[in-house]
Formats: C-alpha cells, sequence, structure tokens
C-alpha cells in the first residue's frame, strides 16, 4: 500500500501509524536504544505514554530525524516518507496548508 496524499491523515489514522512505529523500534534493540537514548524513555513507561499525542509525536520525529531509520520504516510498513511528516504534522495539530513536502 504505497500512500502518499497530499493532505493529512485523520488523527485516529496518525496515532495508529506512531504506534506502529513504535512497535518498529522496539521490535529493534538498537533503534529502541537510541529513541530510549533520546527521549529517556524507558520500556516500563511506554504503556502510559502511548496514549499521549505529544509521545506519539515524538516517536514520529525520532524515525524522521533518521534517514536509513524512515526509510526502513516506512519501506516495512508500505508507505512513503511523507506519510510519516504528515501523520507528524496531524499529531501538532497543524493544518494541510502549513505543511510541506519533504
Amino acid at each position: 500500500m504505497k500512500s502518499c496524499r497530499t493532505g493529512l491523515p485523520g488523527m485516529d489514522e496518525a496515532e495508529h501509524l506512531a504506534l506502529v512505529a513504535l512497535r518498529f523500534l522496539a521490535a529493534d534493540a538498537h533503534s529502541w536504544s537510541g529513541f530510549e537514548a533520546i527521549s529517556g524513555i524507558r520500556p516500563d513507561m511506554v504503556q502510559q505514554m502511548a496514549g499521549e499525542r505529544g509521545f506519539l509525536a515524538g516517536v514520529l520525529d525520532y524515525l524522521l530525524s533518521d534517514d536509513s531509520l524512515l526509510l526502513s520504516f516506512s519501506g516495512n510498513a508500505g508507505l512513503a516518507p511523507q506519510d510519516i511528516v504528515n501523520a507528524r504534522h496531524a499529531l501538532a495539530g497543524e493544518s494541510a496548508h502549513m505543511t510541506g513536502s519533504i
């Protein structure tokens, strides 16, 4: 499912994508340790924070900060990198006209 929409996804879709990304990070020890080091989030804190939009936006920020990780995740998920950007903007409450493309 290659997707790259011009508009932003709905909040539910953006949250779902961020949770998929979180599982992707957690499945790889190297990726998780990098996320943990940057965010300060320990594994025992994830369940509590997984419902917070700011945390989910941070997960996508982490993916967006590393091109190889972003491409690995987007390829694995069958998404275009722009879909991750759009979901990040949606979680931040930004409107479609405020976003640009990567």
